[in-house]
């Protein structure tokens, strides 16, 4: 009997990959207590990073609710090619912080305490507790569309 032979390149045999397990998505399961009202929240300017409002034009909050954070909003500032100014707001709250209407209201203070006549806003199509945030906070969906994402914008004068 012979033995089976190695390859001569000192290759070695290459397992099949892993993969990881596919991504659940969290369902969205609404908040059962109180909802707050705009008096609840306040938003309070930050420094912010490179990336989250502390660039040039970019503006950053912490988001409370009382006296608890609550989350962070900030709104990005870059310019189209034809440099025309694209100021885009994210908000991301804490766990415990969703459902119970925090997001709309930082939605719309974040594009009102910005000096911007419009500030869009980019969601992944399946994401309906932001997207149902965004439209309350008076954002509507722009013309051009990508794949997966929604592309939203708010108009001071339409507010």
């Amino acid at each position: 009997m012979t033995p089976a032979k190695r390859p001569q390149s000192g290759a070695k045999r290459k397992r099949p990959k892993k993969r990881p397990p596919p991504k659940k998505e969290k369902p969205f399961v609404r908040f059962e207590g109180p909802r707050v009202t705009e008096a609840d929240v306040d938003l309070r300017r930050g420094k912010g990073g490179p990336r989250s409002g502390g660039e040039p034009g970019g503006f950053f909050w912490h988001v409370y609710v009382g006296a608890v954070k609550a989350g962070r909003a900030w709104i990005s500032y870059h310019e189209t090619e034809d440099r025309k100014p694209e100021p885009s707001v994210t908000v991301m709250l804490n766990q415990q912080s969703q459902g119970r209407g925090i997001g709309t209201i930082a939605f719309r203070r974040a594009a009102e305490l910005s000096p911007y006549d419009e500030v869009y806003a980019t969601v992944a199509k399946k994401n309906t507790a932001s997207r149902n945030a965004l439209e309350r906070a008076g954002f509507v969906t722009a013309e051009h569309q990508k794949g997966s994402e929604l592309y939203m914008v708010w108009r001071r004068d339409a507010a």
